[in-house]
């Protein structure tokens, strides 16, 4: 394993929506936390209410991979003991909405 001191950044863009679920979300978010970035950029997938592709499938027919959906809280609320939110911004495609939220540590 590599030693690691300081990281400023961890970005993580459109992989999150095709994590198996909410817990395997909060699991990778914890382990970010664990490394201590001073900056944390995150896309993700946006719903009304959380969303999950526990039982994900691919269809060749409709070439479409079901996705985990997270809402706003969701995402806020699992940086927002140790990050402050400094951007955030909500974009609707027409297929589908996606967020951008940019953390900083706040220590």
């Amino acid at each position: 394993m590599i030693s690691i001191e300081s990281i400023d950044l961890l970005f993580s863009a459109s992989v999150v929506q095709h994590f198996p679920s909410y817990e395997y979300w909060r699991a990778v978010v914890k382990y970010w936390r664990t490394l201590e970035p001073k900056w944390i950029a995150v896309q993700t997938r946006h719903g009304e209410e959380n969303k999950s592709n526990e039982k994900a499938y691919f269809d060749d027919t409709k070439n479409y991979i079901l996705a985990l959906y997270l809402t706003t809280d969701e995402v806020i609320g699992s940086f927002s003991e140790e990050y402050d939110l400094k951007y955030h911004k909500l974009i609707d495609d027409k297929h589908s909405m996606y967020e951008y939220f940019v953390f900083k540590r706040n220590t």
